[in-house]
């Protein structure tokens, strides 16, 4: 090797090192939370349509709006690797990845390694980018055909512009093959096209049409080419693809402020918040482009490069603009965020190159410019993956019929059009077990009509033991509840299940509750364990992470059902418990579902789920997590022992243990055991009271928080001796509390007289109707 060569070596070791940095972080930021979403309706269409099969799902695009070969590549990636939502999503998520390492050859392409770089790194943290590069949806193999398409262009451009160069037809059929990939992915990606043709079509203007036949009669060969390979698709598909139009006339002003926003920051929600991010981005890549476009050294292949990048960010936003208003001609949908990522990675790299641009004579501009404007990216980043939860809205209920079904059985689902979510879980969960018929009443997404509802059930309802009727997302197209009522009126209502927003209802003609009778469901965790006289075969709890709020849909399998006591028992990892619940008495093989709602500003952290029984045996169930918060810590709190009715206090915690200030929050929390079975139903309340006089409260009252246990989820007529709680009050403060000490009213109230329950101390002393303790400081 010659000396001359050695720096060039280095920089190419450089270079590569560099961005195989950029992909790897890259990647985690696309694998980050993958699998921690529920899928929605367009990603669960998508399943619910490969699941038909190669040639069915082929046939299913033809009369859809969407070409099939990102349906070919999933249906081909979920037999490799499977359905969970982490498998499907990481095709999308590598398409991402390979999507930068595409943006940093055209950046490099246009103007040379350190820009092509400083593009793969806007690409790789661009919250748009990372945003649907974890969808289960097309646009990210749209965007990666689309940048190659137009990288492969300028390539085979340059070579026809260069007198020395024979043309690189290589080149020029990868950008064909490219762009017929992306029509078939998306037919919006024509947008990006015509942005090439454009680009074409003044290359060959500017050298002159008869010095450029050769150019035109190979480019013209390349596009009949593509019109060739579409045809055959849009030949099948004619007359299929639907005519109907969503679409509501918006401004071009509104379409040109989502656009930016979105390149510049990810957000499609209340854009205006992220107007100064979006103006200095704009501003340094108008800048940046006026600065490229007036200096007089530029290099052709830069001309070109400048004016293809410029159209490619340009061209598409026009065209998306006008697919979506109104007309009588196939499909015209609503303006989405997702129509622009296939566009967005021609703007990064023309971004990247701004900046470059700018900082040409001085290059720490250049690298504060790229500071920045990955910061940006960085700063917007958190918001994306915040909301990023794994729900369960309809796990535990798909299990739920499942476990308890019999042949015979129907479920009637009661969605409308939303009938592919609940079929990715239904389809996919317990494989191996049966599972009853599933019907739908409609699968339109308009309102329920009752004449149709009283269609089916003359149809079905009186030839069927026992109908399983599933609510899911049952506000947007039956809100009446016309399937539940109609179903009341020839069926009894055995039992119900309620799953957030979703509901499951069992109508049986024999009037019994159902049980575990399906032998061919097999619980998610098995066990063999004897507890309490009991024999537990295992435990269903389809989701471990939760947000604070949630709750935990427990289902616990007896092959014969405890008969003596046994408690659940939710405590964090230091042992502190926050809820034991007698489980409920039942006979022979029995299901218990047991939901734990875990409850507001509970801090983040790590809890598990116990049974005990009465001779002090235990099992560890789950270990589960709280995710999101940055509340006051759990601890031990002081003793108390004083009871009030038939519950004890046997311990309290005030946070912060310092001094507060007027207005702010201070946390009590409270431990409660039953004695016995309290008689009613209580209200827990908390009263932070003062030494001065409030005139709002007309009396000592400062702050006060009254709540039943569990939000209401556990009220106390159903604690059984044994039980006990932490609960956890948030005690507002008035702002104009005084400063001084205040101490702390605890008590009990009747939920429907709102009479007191009299307190004693740990002697037996009558306390009245109240306990005192110590409370805190304000400043």
């Amino acid at each position: 090797m010659t000396p001359s060569a050695r720096p060039e070596r280095r920089e190419r070791q450089l270079v590569a090192a560099i961005l195989a940095a950029i992909l790897a972080i890259a990647l985690a930021l696309r694998l980050l939370k993958l699998g921690q979403a529920n899928l929605w309706w367009d990603e669960a269409l998508a399943v619910w349509a490969v699941r038909k099969g190669l040639v069915g799902v082929t046939t299913w695009t033809a009369g859809d709006v969407h070409p099939p070969l990102y349906f070919w590549c999933l249906w081909a990636w979920t037999k490799l690797f499977g359905e969970s939502a982490f498998a499907m999503r990481s095709l999308s998520a590598l398409l991402g990845t390979a999507t930068v390492w595409a943006v940093y050859r055209l950046g490099r392409q246009i103007a040379g390694r350190p820009v092509g770089l400083l593009a793969a790194a806007l690409t790789a943290v661009a919250p748009f980018a990372v945003w649907w590069s974890q969808e289960l949806r097309m646009y990210m193999l749209a965007g990666l055909l689309c940048t190659a398409a137009l990288r492969c262009a300028l390539r085979w451009l340059d070579s026809e512009q260069d007198d020395e160069r024979s043309p690189d037809l290589a080149a020029l059929a990868c950008s064909a093959l490219a762009a017929l990939g992306a029509l078939y992915t998306v037919f919006l990606t024509g947008a990006a096209l015509l942005a090439l043709n454009l680009v074409v079509l003044l290359a060959w203007l500017k050298g002159g049409p008869r010095r450029q036949l050769g150019l035109a009669l190979r480019w013209a060969a390349a596009q009949i080419g593509i019109l060739a390979l579409l045809a055959p698709w849009l030949i099948y598909s004619w007359g299929r693809m639907p005519t109907w139009s969503v679409a509501t006339p918006v401004s071009p002003l509104f379409v040109a402020r989502l656009y930016a926003t979105l390149l510049a920051t990810g957000v499609s929600e209340n854009i205006s918040r992220a107007a100064p991010a979006v103006g200095a981005t704009l501003a340094v890549a108008a800048l940046g482009f006026i600065s490229l476009w007036r200096r007089r050294d530029r290099a052709r292949r830069e001309t070109w490069g400048a004016i293809a990048l410029l159209l490619a960010v340009l061209t598409p936003g026009l065209v998306v603009y006008l697919s979506t208003l109104p007309r009588g001609l196939f499909y015209s949908p609503h303006v989405e965020a997702r129509y622009f990522l296939p566009f967005a990675p021609a703007f990064w790299a023309l971004l990247a190159w701004a900046a470059w641009e700018l900082g040409r004579h001085q290059r720490w501009l250049t690298w504060a410019l790229a500071g920045g404007l990955l910061a940006l990216s960085a700063a917007y980043l958190p918001g994306h993956y915040r909301g990023r939860l794994l729900r369960d809205d309809l796990q535990s209920l798909v299990r739920t019929i499942i476990s308890q079904s019999r042949p015979g059985d129907i479920v009637l689902l009661d969605s409308g059009s939303r009938y592919p979510v609940f079929l990715y879980d239904y389809e996919r969960l317990a494989p191996g077990a049966t599972r009853p018929t599933f019907a739908t009443i409609t699968r339109a997404e308009e309102r329920l009509d009752a004449a149709l509802v009283q269609t089916w059930i003359a149809a079905n309802g009186a030839a069927d033991s026992r109908i399983w009727l599933a609510e899911v997302d049952v506000q947007l197209t039956d809100p009446e509840r016309l399937a539940r009522a109609a179903l009341a009126e020839r069926l009894p209502l055995t039992a119900s299940w309620g799953y957030g927003p979703n509901a499951l209802l069992l109508f049986a003609t024999d009037g019994l509750p159902p049980w575990p009778e399906n032998a061919s469901y097999h619980p998610e965790h098995g066990a063999a364990a004897d507890l309490g006289g009991g024999r537990l075969r295992g435990w269903d709890l389809p989701v471990t992470r939760y947000a604070a709020g949630d709750t935990a849909h427990l289902a616990l399998f007896w092959d014969a059902a405890p008969s003596e006591a046994v408690w659940l028992r939710l405590a964090t990892c230091d042992g502190l418990t926050l809820l034991q619940r007698r489980l409920p008495n039942a006979t022979g093989v029995a299901r218990m579902a047991q939901d734990i709602l875990v409850q507001e500003e509970l801090p983040a952290g790590q809890l598990n789920i116990t049974l005990i029984d009465e001779a002090a045996q235990t099992l560890s169930l789950s270990d589960i997590r709280v995710v999101g918060q940055g509340a006051a810590p759990l601890a031990a709190g002081e003793p108390v022992g004083a009871t009030c009715g038939e519950l004890t206090l046997e311990a309290y915690r005030v946070h912060p243990s310092g001094p507060i200030s007027p207005g702010e929050a201070v946390v009590v929390d409270l431990v409660w055991r039953a004695q016995e079975r309290p008689a009613g139903d209580y209200t827990l309340f908390v009263h932070a009271l003062g030494a001065a006089f409030n005139p709002r409260t007309a009396g000592p009252l400062w702050g006060q928080h009254d709540a039943p246990p569990l939000a209401g989820q556990w009220p106390t007529s159903s604690w059984q001796s044994g039980d006990a709680l932490l609960a956890r009050h948030v005690v507002a403060l008035d702002a104009a509390t005084p400063g001084g000490d205040y101490q702390l009213e605890i008590g009990l109230y009747d939920s429907q007289s709102g009479a007191r329950a009299p307190c004693v101390n740990a002697q037996g002393r009558p306390l009245g109707d109240q306990l005192l303790l110590q409370g805190f400081r304000v400043k």
